[in-house]
């Protein structure tokens, strides 16, 4: 299966106080369509998982072009862009009534479960990882730069509701976390996202952001003052 497609609705939980398509249920849907094309594929956590291993999100990219509401119906597209050692590069895309509002591509680091160290994604696994380069993205994954000032700095405490089934954060609820700091009123246009390190249930974590007219930056910190997250949005200058 080159390209993996589902349709969903959106339901009461996925909106904001507008009805419009909460931003952070982006990267939700996205990781929800990722896991099943992964799973479907047999090349999925639970398969690497016989083996020691285990997928990490290590970016994502996202451009957003238009908005989705309440009750609409969308479709959730993805797929393998490139293989190479220990990473994978995977595509989005989210269509609503066949226009797309909203594209991604996204970093993947196959990881040993014991060290966490990079290992290259054994040749079983790549045999079923079809690539469909041809419909790459214009995209691309960036670094980001430490956070030198910021203008408001929380305290978060890793909950049940944060944890995932490899036990640590859940990758949206770092993105979540920061989106609920800044309270964003624009119009988001795109957002870039770096995961760094792991952080744990309990873990007091230390959310740092900082705002102008037109960009967002924040950057996440364990208690031993070590960047695990980095986020960089930028806003549209008019409504999408």
């Amino acid at each position: 299966m080159t390209i993996f497609s589902e349709t969903t609705r959106i339901k009461t939980y996925h909106v904001d106080k507008e009805g419009r398509l909460s931003t952070h249920q982006l990267f939700n849907f996205f990781q929800e369509a990722a896991y099943r094309h992964s799973v479907t594929g047999k090349f999925g956590q639970p398969d690497l998982a016989q083996s020691n291993l285990v997928w990490m999100l290590s970016r994502i990219s996202l451009s957003v072009f238009g908005n989705a509401y309440l009750g609409e119906e969308i479709d959730v597209k993805t797929w393998i862009r490139s293989i190479l050692g220990s990473l994978s590069e995977r595509d989005f895309s989210i269509l609503s009534n066949g226009k797309e509002i909203a594209k991604a591509t996204s970093l993947w680091a196959c990881l040993s479960k014991e060290t966490f160290k990079p290992t290259h994604i054994p040749s079983q696994f790549v045999k079923r990882m079809p690539i469909n380069s041809i419909r790459s993205h214009d995209i691309v994954t960036h670094r980001l730069s430490a956070l030198k000032e910021w203008g408001n700095s929380d305290r978060y405490q890793v909950k049940p509701s944060d944890v995932d089934m490899v036990n640590h954060t859940n990758n949206v609820a770092y993105i979540r976390m920061v989106l609920d700091a800044l309270r964003l009123e624009e119009n988001v246009q795109r957002i870039d996202v770096n995961f760094l390190r792991q952080s744990y249930l309990d873990d007091v974590l230390s959310v740092r952001t900082s705002k102008t007219m037109e960009l967002a930056k924040a950057e996440i910190l364990n208690e031993k003052d070590e960047a695990i997250f980095r986020l960089k949005t930028s806003f549209a200058l008019e409504d999408i």
